[in-house]
């Protein structure tokens, strides 16, 4: 793990992390894993920083609960800083309650298919009551095919299901 990811960040202070490359590869020299000259010519060899870029949710874990989240990082941080400045950014999920909730949601849609009922879509949100922390969101049956958001963007009335509270 590079330390400091969002300080040396060529995307965020651009002399600072040229700074620590020329350290860096000075270093790789003295303990013998590169030559003097190779670290010199690594030193000397322009950066190009890539293109900017375009990061879908299709593919990574807890895509609904991470469509969540994203909008208030990105008010909060602004997109650079969010995509480019290696922050880390620590949440109440779950992964093995998450995994489980789209388990369910999965199963229940299908189940109601085989019994020719028209349900297409579903949602879950797992929250945990003394803490008020959400544990797990499954905002559809799946993200790749749509991504709108039905635990948190359908607007839908909670109806029954804050009886338990």
């Amino acid at each position: 793990m590079i330390r400091g990811p969002s300080i040396y960040s060529l995307y965020q202070n651009f002399a600072l992390a040229k700074e620590r490359q020329v350290i860096v590869l000075r270093r790789m020299a003295a303990l013998g894993y590169l030559t003097n000259e190779q670290a010199q010519a690594a030193v000397v060899q322009p950066i190009r920083l890539a293109e900017e870029r375009n990061v879908g949710l299709v593919g990574i874990r807890a895509p609904y609960f991470v469509s969540y989240i994203l909008p208030y990082l990105l008010e909060r941080y602004g997109e650079n800083q969010v995509y480019n400045g290696g922050l880390r950014v620590y949440t109440t999920l779950d992964f093995d309650m998450q995994a489980a909730a789209e388990v369910a949601i999965r199963e229940g849609i299908d189940g109601a298919r085989k019994q020719n009922l028209s349900v297409t879509q579903g949602a879950l949100v797992a929250i945990e009551p003394r803490t008020g922390h959400i544990r797990a969101i499954v905002g559809g049956y799946d993200f790749s095919e749509s991504q709108f958001n039905r635990a948190w963007q359908a607007r839908r009335q909670p109806g029954s299901s804050f009886k338990p509270f």
